[in-house]
């Protein structure tokens, strides 16, 4: 029996800044109505190539989680980059990853209304 594919409507969404400077990041994605978040701290421990390609140096970093609407991800990662001012070197990074498996119940725990 062939199993149905179903599109995302959700999507994962990491945040990276430097230590420090993810209340900005906090306080734009709460005026952008999401407001389930997880901050962690982290470091950058990759290789110098790949860090500075993602300009990820290896400073200190704390990382947001958040899970948005995929409708949504346009909106959010353009106003992240533009006000975190993603584009200067190593001053962070946002990035989605799609969530494709999540049931109606688990969906209207997170908030997400079908």
């Amino acid at each position: 029996m062939a199993t149905k594919k179903s599109s995302p409507i959700i999507e994962f969404l990491m945040v990276i800044v430097e230590r420090g400077k993810i209340e900005k990041a906090i306080t734009i994605l709460q005026n952008m109505r999401v407001d389930a978040q997880v901050v962690s701290f982290g470091k950058g421990t990759t290789d110098s190539s790949i860090a500075e390609y993602f300009g990820t140096d290896g400073k200190e970093k704390e990382v947001l989680f958040a899970i948005i609407k995929l409708r949504d991800e346009e909106t959010i990662l353009t106003t992240l980059s533009e006000k975190l001012k993603f584009e200067e070197k190593n001053t962070g990074l946002a990035l989605t990853l799609p969530i494709k498996s999540a049931t109606y119940s688990t969906l209207e725990v997170l908030g997400f209304a079908l």
